[in-house]
C-alpha cells in the first residue's frame, strides 16, 4: 500500500494546558485509518511526553496549495500543564518510512511561573522559505513565481513533489537545535515561543529578563517589533544570535471570513506587490518603510553578507575590542580570528553588517549612514567582499537609548554552529562561540550585582529559617562571578552538636583561608549565611563544562562527620532540598545545576561529600521546581 504521510499543527504554538489540532493526510493511497502518535520534546535528551491516536485520512491538496489546505483534524492534543516549554514533535507510527515529523512549541501558561529568559523561534521565517503546494514567497523554489502571501496551515515539512523545500524542520536541524541542547548543557533554564506568539501577544515578553533570537529570524510584523523594542526599552535585554534579522516587514492576517485571523502571511516585497501597501502597513523590508532594522538589533543586512546555495563562504571574524566582557575567559587577543576553525564555522548564509570608520583610536565605529545607532559598539568584525552578497558580519552591543535593555548581536545566521562541538562532546565551554554566548547570557541575566546580598531574603522566602552571621555582608575573597549552580558539601567536623564548624568556615585553615563556603546548614535545619563574596569551597574540578567553581557556585557546607555512624536528620535534609532549590530558581538555573563536591572535584575521588546520593537529591530539588514553576 502506497503510503506519504504529511502534517501540520494548527497553531505553532500551544500554551501548557491548552489544545492543539494536529492535521495529517495520505498523499498517495487510501484512507490509513487511526495510527499511533508520539509526542517528543526535543532536546539534550529527548523525551516522549504523550501519545495519542490519529485519523489519517486521503485528503486533497487544494489549489493553490500553499493557501490554507483546510484539511479536517486528525487528532486533538491536550498540552500537559507539566510539559516543559519547548520544541515538540508528532511522529506518526505504522505509517512507513515517509511520514516525517510535525514540530510545535509548548509555551508557558497561564498558571506556569515564566523563566528568565525567553528563546524566539523563526516561524515566520520558515513559512516564508516552505513550498508546500508549488510556492513560497521566494522564486527560487516557486512554481510558476514566487508567492505574496502563504498560509501557516499547511504542512510546514519538505516534499519530493516540490523540489528544494524548506520547513521547520530544515531551520531546527541546521541553526536551533544545537543552541537549544546547548542551554540544557550549560544549565540554562529558557522558555520558547514562536514568531507567532510575539504577533499576537503584545504582553509576551513581560516579565522577561532576557529575549533571545535564534538563527534566520528575517520577517518580522509590526507588531513584533513594537513588542520588542518596548520588551528593551523597559530595561530588557536581547541576545540576536543569527543574521538577517527583521529584514523583511510582514502582515499576518486572517485568509478570507471564514479563516481564523493571522494564519495568513503576507509579503509583497514591494509597494506594488501588496494590494495594501499604505505607507503604515506595505510589506517591504523595514529599511524602505523608513524604521532600518539597525535602528532595533543594531546591525543589519543592508550591509552583511549573503552566500547562498552552492556558494562557498569561508571567512572569520576578527577581534577588534578584546577586553569587552563578551570576550571574558576566551583568550583571545586584538587582531585575533575566530570562527573559521575545525570545531567552529560560524560564517554563513547571511550575516548583519554595519557601515563603519575608524576613530582616532584606530577602532571601528558606525557612521550610522546605514540606520545603526552611534553607541553600536563594533566587537568583532568579518569583511566577506569574496562572498555571492559582499558586505560584512559585525558583532556588538549596544543600548538602543538611556535606560533601556541591552542588545548583543552575534551578526551571523549560523552563529548555533559554533556550538555544535561543544553539545557533542559534552564540554559546555568548549569552544570560542560557546564562551561568548555563556557570557552574553550570564550578563544579561544577572539582575543584581555580583555579591550575593540576596541570599537572606531568598531563602527566607522559601520558608526556611536563616541566621546572618556578623560581617558577612563585606566576607569573601574578592567578589564573586556570575552565579551559575549550587555545590553541595559536608562539613567533616563532629558528630555532636548542632553546628559545631561554624568558626573554621567562617575564618578558614592554616593552609585554606575562609570562608569556605556562603551557607552554613545546621543540623537542626536553619541556614546560617557567612559570606555573600568569593568563598574558598571548590577546589580543582569541573561540572558542566564550569571549571571555576569558586567563582561560578554558591557553596553550602552542611554540619556532618561524614561518618556512617552520623545520619542526616530529615529536618536537615528537607532543609537542603528547599535552599538549593530556592538559589537555583532565583539565578534561572534547573536541577542539573546542583553538584555535589565528590561530583565537581579533580581527579575523581578526591573528595567524598556529601556522603548522600547526588541523584536523588537533585530529581527532589527538581521536583521542588516544577512545584513552584506550576503554582500561580
Amino acid at each position: 500500500m502506497s503510503v506519504r504521510v504529511r502534517g501540520y499543527a494548527g497553531q505553532q504554538s500551544v500554551a501548557q494546558g491548552g489544545r492543539l489540532e494536529l492535521f495529517f493526510s495520505n498523499l498517495v493511497g487510501p484512507d490509513l485509518g487511526q495510527r499511533p502518535v508520539r509526542i517528543v520534546r526535543q532536546g539534550l535528551h529527548p523525551a516522549e511526553v504523550a501519545r495519542g491516536v490519529a485519523e489519517i485520512r486521503a485528503q486533497p491538496i487544494p489549489a493553490p496549495g500553499w493557501l490554507d489546505n483546510r484539511w479536517r483534524a486528525s487528532l486533538t492534543l491536550e498540552a500537559g500543564e507539566d510539559w516543559p516549554s519547548g520544541v515538540y514533535t508528532a511522529q506518526v507510527d505504522e505509517a512507513g518510512e515517509d511520514a516525517p515529523p510535525v514540530y510545535f512549541i509548548v509555551r508557558p501558561g497561564p498558571r506556569t511561573a515564566k523563566a528568565a529568559m525567553v528563546v524566539q523561534i523563526p516561524t515566520t521565517t520558515m513559512n516564508a522559505y516552505n513550498n508546500w503546494g508549488g510556492a513560497s514567497l521566494y522564486g527560487y523554489n516557486s512554481t510558476p513565481r514566487a508567492a505574496t502571501a502563504v498560509s501557516f496551515d499547511r504542512p510546514q515539512q519538505s516534499d519530493a513533489a516540490w523540489p528544494r523545500g524548506y520547513g521547520f524542520e530544515s531551520e531546527w536541524t541546521l541553526r536551533i537545535k544545537a543552541f537549544i541542547e546547548w542551554l540544557e548543557l550549560a544549565g540554562y533554564v529558557a522558555d520558547v515561543v514562536a514568531d507567532n506568539d510575539l504577533h499576537e501577544d503584545a504582553g509576551l515578553l513581560d516579565g522577561y529578563r532576557l529575549f533571545v533570537s535564534i538563527g534566520h529570524d528575517e520577517y518580522w510584523s509590526s507588531a513584533m517589533r513594537a513588542g520588542f523594542d518596548r520588551f528593551v526599552g523597559a530595561g530588557g535585554n536581547a541576545a540576536i544570535l543569527g543574521g538577517n534579522t527583521g529584514y523583511w516587514r510582514i502582515r499576518l492576517e486572517a485568509e478570507d471570513a471564514a479563516s481564523r485571523p493571522h494564519r495568513l502571511q503576507v509579503c509583497g516585497r514591494t509597494r506594488e506587490g501588496d494590494p495594501l501597501a499604505d505607507a503604515a502597513t506595505a510589506t517591504v523590508t523595514w529599511r524602505e518603510a523608513g524604521l532600518p532594522e539597525n535602528l532595533s538589533f543594531g546591525a543589519g543586512f543592508a550591509e552583511g553578507a549573503g552566500a547562498w546555495r552552492g556558494a562557498a563562504a569561508p571567512g572569520a571574524f576578527t577581534v577588534w575590542r578584546p577586553d569587552h566582557w563578551v570576550f571574558q575567559g576566551t583568550g583571545l587577543a586584538r587582531g585575533d580570528r575566530f570562527g573559521d576553525g575545525p570545531e567552529e564555522v560560524l560564517l554563513g548564509y547571511e550575516t548583519n553588517g554595519v557601515v563603519w570608520r575608524l576613530d582616532a583610536a584606530g577602532l571601528p565605529v558606525p557612521t550610522g549612514e546605514d540606520g545603526t545607532p552611534a553607541g553600536y559598539e563594533i566587537l568583532a568584525l568579518a569583511e566577506l567582499d569574496h562572498w555571492q552578497t559582499p558586505g560584512n558580519a559585525a558583532m556588538g552591543v549596544f543600548a538602543p537609548a538611556p535606560g533601556a535593555g541591552l542588545v548583543f548581536n552575534a551578526a551571523t545566521t549560523d552563529w548555533a554552529k559554533g556550538l555544535e562541538a561543544a553539545v557533542a562532546a559534552g564540554e559546555a565551554l568548549r569552544t570560542t562561540t560557546a564562551k561568548i554566548t555563556a557570557n552574553v547570557l550570564d550578563r544579561f541575566l544577572e539582575r543584581r550585582p555580583y555579591r550575593l546580598q540576596w541570599l537572606p531574603e531568598v531563602l527566607r522566602r522559601a520558608g526556611l529559617r536563616v541566621v546572618t552571621h556578623p560581617g558577612w555582608e563585606t566576607r569573601g575573597r574578592g567578589n564573586i562571578g556570575v552565579v551559575r549552580g549550587v555545590m553541595c558539601h559536608h562539613t567533616a567536623g563532629p558528630p555532636e552538636g548542632n553546628l559545631p564548624s561554624l568558626g573554621l568556615v567562617v575564618e578558614g585553615r592554616p593552609d585554606l583561608a575562609g570562608p569556605l563556603s556562603h551557607l552554613c546548614l545546621a543540623r537542626d535545619g536553619a541556614f546560617h549565611v557567612v559570606a555573600a563574596g568569593r568563598a574558598n569551597h571548590a577546589g580543582a574540578g569541573e561540572w558542566r563544562g564550569i571549571a571555576t567553581g569558586n567563582t561560578s557556585f554558591i557553596g553550602i557546607e552542611a554540619e556532618n562527620s561524614g561518618q556512617p555512624d552520623d545520619p542526616w536528620p530529615e529536618v536537615q535534609m528537607d532543609a537542603y532540598r528547599r535552599g538549593v532549590a530556592a538559589l537555583l530558581a532565583e539565578i534561572g538555573a534547573d536541577a542539573s545545576m546542583c553538584c555535589g563536591h565528590k561530583e565537581y572535584a579533580l581527579p575523581p575521588g578526591r573528595k567524598i561529600d556529601p556522603t548522600f546520593d547526588m541523584d536523588d537529591f537533585r530529581a527532589a530539588v527538581a521536583a521542588i521546581l516544577e512545584a513552584g514553576r506550576r503554582t500561580p
